[in-house]
């Protein structure tokens, strides 16, 4: 099941195909880019989250995965429970999806971060599904 492995934060097996993955797409940096961020929002207090503006990190070039979130909708839930709401360029429009439950790894740029409640906004540039046994 896709969210049982972005659920699973700390799975050392899951990250290892999740790196392949954004190794063979030359998304790497991108992917090791948008973990750190997600850690780093993470680690921050209420205190800490409250004052974070929500420009801190636009325009950062990243790649998450994510289970969609509601399903259907596009958006994603990635580790930690982040909220990645999905926005496509202007003209472009997301794949059509003929099942439920998808696990995909999503390249793009940051738009914003609201990390009181969890949510960081990427304007989407390329979208791979992650296939896992």
């Amino acid at each position: 099941m896709a969210w049982s492995a972005v659920a699973q934060s700390g799975a050392g097996k899951t990250n290892d195909v999740y790196e392949s993955v954004a190794g063979a797409r030359g998304w790497l940096t991108n992917y090791t880019r948008g973990r750190e961020i997600i850690h780093e929002l993470s680690a921050l207090s209420p205190a800490q989250r409250a004052k974070l503006k929500v420009d801190a990190y636009r325009q950062e070039n990243v790649a998450f995965v994510g289970a969609d979130a509601p399903p259907g909708v596009g958006d994603r839930l990635t580790e930690s429970g982040f909220y990645l709401r999905v926005v496509y360029p202007k003209g472009k429009e997301p794949p059509r999806r003929t099942y439920i439950w998808s696990e995909t790894m999503v390249r793009g740029r940051i738009l914003q971060v609201l990390p009181a409640n969890k949510i960081i906004v990427i304007e989407v540039d390329e979208e791979q599904i992650i296939q896992t046994s």
